[in-house]
């Protein structure tokens, strides 16, 4: 034992200890201080202080083996030892909750990570999927307002969209990043739940949160920004104004410039006059845009009546330049999802749009109603993707961007751009389901069946209510061919393309009497029969069975009507008749890859 304790006096190694220690102090005081001033990732401090940590077991034994004098060298137990110090912080990083798992409120196998933490299902962190911001922007997330009006109901549709209106207007801070409004939206009642659980939850460090009360003819506007980290109140102002549309671009506007002054935010040429560019001086124009804006990314029963709104607010004020916007987006959204003639609701996108941009040419959305309009009606690829950069060029938040550029970049085979581009989708929109289904689609495209699985897994969990997840994940496990546990999803997805829920039953007793084939067979029975049929749908029943004629022939269909699944022939359903001539032909005929 006096030999130990000489050898530890000789070799110093409680003065390298304690140098070392002093070091690591100063260097995490001052990581601390970069953190909070440039708004780095919590995962990054984190993973210093563990390196940090196995870095002292490193120092003492550096010391134990060079900590006399006369001439050193590295012997080969010494290396090893190193290198398993080195290991085990790798390992000691890796084991940190990915930001997939702390965004989502969950840690590892889905437990929730704390009391009164959102229970959200974790993202796969194989997924290579993950909700850090890319820019290093200071990361916003507008919470929805409090509604405490006399009627909340009636006055509902002005709470909700001051909400939009002012996380548009932060929006539009380019030195500030802003969680999309479909995840904010998420917490429109957070009593229970701390600002750091939200912020976690959103990948948000700031959060602005507020109330609206109207009395008589004035509108009361309550605002807070929080720093979630520290759960401390940063600024807050309360807006007594009339309730008239000038007075509220005027608040909008004093609020994002206030939220962007808090934050230190350099407001770059142009944006203070485009935030305080009023909109319209029509009280009744803004009012149905309003009401319109509640439906955007809403249930698709009410797109029909959102578009209605919409031509209200241009008829009320031929020069609103955002009423137009908002009303090629709702034009688009007939026609993607069939509720008007997709050769009706396309030219009319365009031409809202472009009126738009004759009002507007800094209008993001607009041009990305243009690059809808090229994609799901012109299928002029370069064009899609060259509005793409103009409205994400103008609008870096603008999470349909990347949603649209994801499916675009799958559609022509770039499948690795393809995921950069729902990785970013996902960083604007954490929470989101729409998000994360196509993010989860992004990877099935790219034949990453289990991890697919994983995203879709969340996206039901997101929103139990819609079945897409459930779909998605009958297609995928088709793909793998796990049959018996697709056929739910199958089941599912049958329903969506009008056959009998009666019909549906019958797929389980066809995969009893004739496997994988049986089912298929059926498949294409029932979504035959369907008066109009989806020709996509009946098409994937023809490929699986390998019958590439009618496949494509029903593809081509698919094409005359503008049905989804022409921009989906990247799909692995496809596979079995992806080396025949005629697929080949469609592929090339439409300006797609062949392989």
């Amino acid at each position: 034992m006096n030999d130990l304790w000489t050898s530890l006096k000789q070799r110093k190694l409680f003065q390298w200890g304690a140098a070392y220690l002093a070091g690591a102090w100063v260097a995490t005081e001052v990581l601390d201080l970069l953190a909070d001033r440039f708004y780095w990732s919590e995962w990054f401090v984190q993973a210093a202080v563990v390196a940090l940590a196995f870095g002292f077991l490193g120092v003492l034994t550096l010391a134990w083996y060079h900590g006399e004098r006369g001439r050193q060298r590295i012997s080969g137990g010494e290396f090893v030892i190193l290198v398993l110090i080195a290991a085990g912080a790798a390992l000691g990083i890796r084991s940190l909750p990915s930001a997939a798992e702390r965004l989502s409120g969950v840690g590892p196998q889905g437990a929730t990570t704390g009391p009164g933490e959102v229970a959200l299902p974790a993202l796969s962190a194989a997924a290579g999927l993950d909700f850090r911001s890319s820019r290093g922007s200071p990361r916003v997330a507008v919470l929805p307002f409090r509604n405490v009006m006399p009627d909340p109901e009636a006055d509902a549709y002005l709470v909700e969209g001051l909400h939009d209106e002012i996380t548009s207007q932060v929006s539009k801070v380019g030195a500030l990043e802003v969680v999309a409004r479909s995840s904010a939206l998420r917490f429109g009642e957070r009593e229970d739940l701390s600002a750091q659980v939200v912020g976690d939850s959103l990948g948000a460090r700031f959060l602005v949160e507020g109330s609206v009360r109207r009395a008589g003819d004035r509108l009361r506007v309550s605002v807070t920004l929080v720093d979630a980290s520290a759960d401390r109140q940063l600024w807050s102002e309360v807006y007594d104004r009339e309730a008239t549309v000038a007075e509220i671009f005027d608040v909008q506007a004093d609020i994002a410039l206030n939220v962007a002054e808090s934050l230190e935010a350099t407001l770059f040429a142009g944006e203070t006059e485009r935030i305080r560019t009023r909109g319209t001086d029509s009280d009744a124009a803004y009012e149905a845009y309003l009401r319109g804006r509640q439906h955007v990314g809403g249930a698709w029963a009410n797109y029909p009546r959102m578009a209605e709104l919409f031509q209200q607010a241009v008829d009320l004020d031929p020069d609103y330049a955002e009423a137009w916007s908002s009303l090629g987006l709702s034009h688009v959204a007939l026609g993607n999802f069939f509720l008007a003639s997709p050769q009706e609701a396309f030219p009319r996108a365009r031409e809202a749009a472009n009126r738009a941009l004759a009002l507007d040419s800094t209008l993001a959305e607009a041009h990305s109603v243009l690059a809808w309009v090229h994609f799901a009606y012109d299928r002029d690829w370069a064009a899609t993707e060259r509005e793409l950069q103009i409205a994400e060029a103008l609008d870096p938040g603008l999470d349909g961007v990347f949603y649209l550029r994801a499916y675009l970049l799958q559609a022509l085979g770039r499948f690795d751009e393809a995921l950069v581009a729902a990785n970013r989708m996902l960083e604007l929109d954490p929470v989101g389901a729409n998000s994360t289904l196509a993010a989860g689609r992004m990877l099935h495209m790219a034949r990453r069946y289990e991890e697919a699985l994983a995203v879709f897994r969340r996206a039901e969990r997101l929103n139990p209510e819609d079945s897409l997840g459930d779909e998605y994940s009958g297609i995928t496990l088709a793909v793998m061919g796990r049959m018996e546990e697709a056929i739910p999803g199958l089941q599912s997805l049958l329903i969506g393309d009008r056959v009998p829920a009666a019909e549906v039953g019958r797929l389980t007793g066809a995969y009893e009497t004739g496997g994988p084939d049986g089912v298929w067979r059926l498949w294409v029975e029932l979504t035959e029969a369907v008066d109009p049929p989806r020709p996509g749908s009946v098409a994937m029943g023809y490929a699986r069975q390998g019958r590439a004629a009618e496949a494509v022939e029903w593809l081509r269909r698919a094409a005359g009507v503008y049905d989804s699944w022409v921009f989906q022939l990247s799909d692995p359903l496809l596979d079995p008749v992806r080396g025949d001539p005629a697929f080949v032909d469609l592929l090339e005929g439409l300006g797609l890859p062949a392989s």
